[in-house]
């Protein structure tokens, strides 16, 4: 793991040197979340966004376990004061304690118009109403929106076999809420086969005007198999709520390893109520 993260550091570095962006943001919170002896699963994820136009921009991801579960809402509330986010702190800090369990910490670098931070967090067993419940804390969410999209993508709940993930995003430091919520549904856990997920995804595409022509597309390049011959092609749908805009992304894997049968049984989902 120490080595892990420093790699993570020299990547990162070496990336910065390259395309020309400082580590400033990154260097506040180091030491919070990259400790001598991290506890948890990883050290340091580094992620790339490439777009039609201009440089490509950066994302990094830390752990919120690395001293230990129990500090986690500790150090989220540390994180977001030293990054100038002091006015959210204590109620981000609050309501990652009180949903679910703590993930990740995430900071934007490189070019980005509004630099963000966002906080993951996860609820463990809980359903479509928790996640309604989290996006609460931004100003002009509507909670229904939230529990009607998780309801269309994997039922009613409880989502026992793998949790609803909530993510806040900060972009305002004289905010004393975050400015948007995000809601991450592990739709391969609660269908039989793809064929199911992606008839969920159309679902919720079509509801929100969106063309699933999109979706097919990317599912072609991905893979040549049948939906209906295995369960995971299509490992997450999110859904972005702002007061202004909201976007619906699917994440889809590409199967390096292995194909997953299809299921049989869904763990405690009951699609469409």
């Amino acid at each position: 793991m120490r080595e892990n993260v420093a790699v993570g550091r020299r990547v990162l570095r070496g990336l910065a040197e390259r395309y020309g962006f400082d580590l400033r943001r990154f260097a506040l919170v180091e030491y919070l979340f990259l400790p001598d002896r991290p506890q948890r699963t990883f050290g340091l994820w580094c992620a790339v966004v490439l777009t039609a136009h201009g440089g490509p921009l950066f994302k990094v991801y830390f752990d919120l376990g690395a001293q230990g579960v129990g500090r986690a809402p500790e150090l989220v509330e540390e994180g977001l004061a030293r990054l100038g986010f002091r006015r959210a702190c204590r109620l981000v800090g609050d309501a990652m304690a009180d949903e679910g369990r703590p993930m990740y910490f995430a900071l934007d670098l490189g070019q980005w118009s509004r630099l963000r931070v966002k906080v993951y967090f996860a609820h463990g067993g809980g359903g479509p109403e928790d996640a309604a419940r989290a996006a609460d804390a931004v100003p002009g969410i509507v909670g229904g929106a939230v529990e009607e999209f998780c309801r269309t993508v994997a039922g009613a709940g409880p989502f026992t076999a793998r949790p609803l993930v909530s993510c806040y995003s900060l972009v305002d430091t004289g905010r004393e809420r975050p400015g948007g919520y995000t809601v991450h549904v592990p739709v391969r856990d609660y269908v039989e086969h793809d064929g199911q997920a992606r008839a969920r995804a159309v679902a919720a595409m079509r509801r929100q005007g969106h063309d699933p022509a999109v979706l097919d597309r990317a599912l072609a390049a991905v893979t040549g198999r049948r939906l209906d011959a295995g369960v995971g092609l299509i490992s997450y749908l999110s859904q972005v709520f702002t007061p202004h805009a909201q976007r619906l992304t699917a994440y889809l894997s590409a199967e390096a390893n292995r194909v997953r049968p299809p299921r049989t049984r869904v763990p405690d989902a009951v699609p469409g109520r």
